[in-house]
């Protein structure tokens, strides 16, 4: 499967593929937000969303992609543990604040911290425009705050 992804790469059938995966990816995205936010049990829904996920990764981390090096295993921890924080702080925002006003922040803050994480964890440096993308989507995702 990985070759023929790889093959699909600057092609036109790979970039109508990008559209329609990106597409799906917006969809569920707003259909994710509406069940977090909406009249069912924040806590329940999360539970589910995230059982769902881990049976429908289940079967490719298991068969299909190789396992990590065991190097990799402390990496996965610490990222698994950051990721369960995030997670439980933002079904807590949930249940505390408005939808529009929790969304933004939620998403909104999230590449600051990860271009902030990759400079202080990695040593990674930016350009202005790399920058200034960063400040662009920040901006598009607050102004629906606004």
């Amino acid at each position: 499967m990985s070759a023929w992804l790889l093959s699909l790469e600057g092609t036109a059938a790979g970039h109508q593929l990008a559209l329609y995966l990106a597409i799906l990816a917006a969809f569920l995205h707003a259909v994710f937000g509406a069940l977090q936010k909406g009249r069912h049990d924040p806590w329940l829904t999360r539970g589910a969303i995230d059982a769902s996920y881990a049976l429908i990764a289940a079967p490719f981390a298991l068969f299909v992609v190789p396992w990590p090096e065991p190097h990799m295993w402390l990496i996965f921890a610490g990222a698994w543990a950051i990721h369960i924080c995030y997670k439980l702080l933002q079904a807590q925002a949930y249940t505390k604040g408005a939808y529009t006003v929790v969304y933004p922040v939620v998403r909104g803050t999230g590449p600051f911290f990860t271009v902030i994480g990759a400079y202080l964890l990695f040593g990674e440096v930016f350009t202005a425009t790399q920058w200034f993308g960063v400040a662009v989507l920040m901006a598009g995702i607050f102004g629906l705050a606004i």
